[in-house]
């Protein structure tokens, strides 16, 4: 394995501690439509990519394209009003900072949509530490495996020189796709059981990435 020279970030519960707040904002459309809430921890037993699937998983009818863009527009719309209070995990600027020291460069794919991903990442005052900040043109988080390939271009990187750091299932499908090592952290979106099912290595925090590093 040769030395990783680069790392591609998932943004949503890898970087940003957001979960909480996805709960908080699903259950109060749940309940205004007379669906019962949900827990976190089922929350993160139930919740993968593509999200529209998830929402079914929960009780949303969502089969008809008006009634799924409502109902993601509704998210979207109440998670923009509350984004200020979604804040980095603590260990993410002082894990962020070492990679810059090693020389290791860094990019984000998110499913995010990309303007307001940028937005963001300056706002919490972490921009400067990557070469790429690349989300998605729409709010509908279809995933973000089809924009892999155009990473691994821009990078110009071998694939065994990259690591993608995320939190779910699907970041593993993205790794895949570039066909890079993946490594998760098992505090966002999904469960450890769910991650550690699936043949990559999970952490706990980031304060155990850098140390797993060759």
């Amino acid at each position: 394995m040769c030395r990783y020279s680069h790392i591609v970030w998932d943004w949503n519960g890898t970087l940003i501690d957001d979960a909480w707040l996805g709960v908080e904002i699903i259950n109060e459309m749940l309940t205004a439509r007379g669906i019962a809430p949900i827990t976190l921890e089922r929350y993160r037993t139930v919740f993968g990519f593509p999200v529209r699937d998830y929402y079914r998983k929960i009780g949303f009818f969502v089969d008809e394209e008006t009634v799924w863009e409502e109902v993601a527009n509704d998210f979207i719309a109440r998670y923009h009003r509350r984004m200020h209070e979604v804040k980095l995990f603590p260990d993410a600027v002082s894990t962020l900072e070492c990679f810059h020291e090693r020389g290791i460069t860094q990019t984000i794919l998110s499913a995010m949509e990309e303007k307001t991903l940028k937005r963001h990442a300056e706002e919490l005052g972490i921009a400067q530490f990557f070469v790429h900040i690349q989300g998605v043109d729409n709010h509908y988080a279809d995933g973000k495996a089809h924009m892999a390939e155009t990473i691994a271009v821009r990078l110009n990187a071998a694939p065994c020189s990259m690591l993608f750091l995320g939190d779910t299932l699907h970041d593993i499908e993205v790794a895949r796709r570039i066909g890079c090592d993946c490594l998760l952290c098992a505090r966002g979106h999904q469960s450890k059981e769910r991650l550690v099912c699936a043949g990559v290595p999970v952490v706990d925090s980031l304060v155990e990435v850098a140390a797993r590093l060759p």
